[in-house]
């Protein structure tokens, strides 16, 4: 067992207003705590695996396929593979959000 701050976690993805740590990777599952700060945004991407995204704090905004899903707290969405998904934050406060993805298909 092991017990740890998100905060000790060093980020491996880091754009302006954007950082993303990996709390968790195992052969078949990756959680990210994602970060974005009022005005943040990721570019388009799509993942060859279905992701589950889960709003810890804030409300934002993911579009996936250019089609727009506004989410707030405790608010969860999934996201098949192979899909084009991007995450803004247009808010005036941080958006907090889990990322898991299953990688199973992957190996």
């Amino acid at each position: 067992m092991k017990k740890t701050n998100i905060t000790d976690i060093a980020p491996f993805y880091n754009i302006p207003l954007v950082e993303g740590r990996r709390i968790h990777l195992s052969g078949h599952l990756e959680i990210v705590h994602l970060a974005l700060e009022p005005g943040g945004a990721m570019e388009a991407h799509s993942m060859p695996t279905d992701v589950f995204f889960y709003v810890l704090e804030g409300s934002g905004n993911l579009y996936v396929n250019d089609v727009q899903y506004s989410l707030g707290i405790n608010e969860f969405i999934e996201v098949p593979k192979d899909t084009l998904r991007s995450w803004h934050n247009d808010s005036d406060f941080p958006l907090n959000l889990l990322v898991i993805k299953s990688i199973s298909d992957q190996i």
